[in-house]
């Protein structure tokens, strides 16, 4: 058995595991991320992943939010109802005097 010296260990490499990894790294703390894929494994998942504006400014602190933007569509207004009831909110990110509410992008 593989002894692990780091000081955290990190079970999974997607959206949240990755960026946790670069978080605790970027504080001083030895980081070992465990993936099930092979590095350099296809990726098959074809959902799409909803960032709030809060997870583009954690993206941007780390550096990463440029490499984003390409791929990204803006969350410009959000809807909210219930079938068959009377209320419904409406935001829209100029209310807030914000860019975008939140971004979309290909999670494969």
């Amino acid at each position: 058995m593989t002894q692990i010296k780091d000081n955290i260990l990190v079970v999974g490499g997607g959206p949240v595991g990755s960026v946790l990894a670069l978080l605790l790294a970027k504080q001083g703390l030895a980081v070992t991320v465990l993936e099930a894929r092979k590095q350099g494994a296809s990726h098959t998942d074809n959902r799409a992943l909803a960032l709030s504006y809060g997870s583009r400014r954690l993206l941007e602190k780390l550096g990463l939010w440029q490499q984003l933007v390409p791929h990204a569509t803006a969350i410009n207004t959000i809807h909210v109802s219930q079938k068959n009831s009377m209320g419904r909110t409406l935001l829209k990110a100029s209310d807030y005097q914000q860019e975008a509410l939140g971004y979309v992008l290909s999670y494969g």
